[in-house]
């Protein structure tokens, strides 16, 4: 989500509260906006998406994977809205934020919201993981979170919320944004079907090892501990 009129930049993770913040911010999903192509992207895909030029119906999908999911007749619609979006001028001076979570329950909570996963494994936790994650099918919901946090391989997030500590780092990015801190932001989009346990009740240990590892980088980066 590029704010122009609030300055700031926001880099949407999948399952961490996204929506209720642009919700919140800007009283709509973003989804909405310039055919949702700035949900759930980088910085840089963001900056490399709008000169892609003739190739784009051939490589967005690799350079910018949410693109995949827009019909032919709207591909120009989206590439002209794209160029709409970024500026050099925006990414140096803009507050630049996002939120994360627990891998562990980041996983979880991404599973049991895809009815397709869901389907394909048989709502079988691990067997998804064992069979899915282990083999590193990609998948841009699955991709490392540390990564939405980088524009050419540095990080430059003014600001990086936490999704278990959200009202208080909802609170600061208000405040940077010269808003008022104490507004409630709203809660939306919640994951009705997943199970209401701790996770650590939905893992196995060898699942625990293979997400562990799989996503080690983000654990050592957001100060998250394994089984914590």
């Amino acid at each position: 989500m590029i704010h122009h009129a609030h300055k700031c930049i926001f880099i949407h993770i999948p399952k961490t509260g996204g929506t209720s913040i642009e919700t919140s911010l800007t009283g709509i999903d973003w989804y909405f906006v310039n055919k949702g192509i700035e949900k759930h992207c980088t910085l840089d895909e963001l900056e490399r998406f709008p000169y892609m030029g003739k190739d784009a119906g051939k490589q967005a999908g690799k350079i910018y994977p949410k693109y995949r999911f827009h019909a032919p007749d709207e591909r120009k619609e989206v590439q002209a809205a794209s160029r709409r979006l970024f500026s050099p001028e925006a990414l140096e001076s803009y507050f630049k934020f996002t939120f994360v979570r627990n891998p562990f329950e980041w996983v979880v909570s991404t599973f049991f919201w895809s009815e397709v996963l869901k389907k394909k494994y048989k709502e079988d936790f691990n067997f998804f993981v064992q069979k899915h994650l282990a083999e590193n099918r990609n998948h841009f919901h699955f991709d490392s979170q540390y990564r939405y946090t980088l524009h050419k391989g540095s990080s430059v997030m003014n600001f990086i919320g936490k999704f278990e500590n959200f009202a208080q780092d909802f609170s600061t990015v208000m405040r940077s944004l010269g808003l008022p801190e104490h507004t409630e932001p709203l809660h939306l989009n919640k994951n009705k079907s997943r199970p209401r346990v701790k996770y650590q009740e939905i893992y196995d240990k060898k699942s625990l090892d293979i997400v562990y590892n799989k996503y080690k980088l983000d654990f050592k980066k957001f100060n998250y501990e394994y089984g914590e």
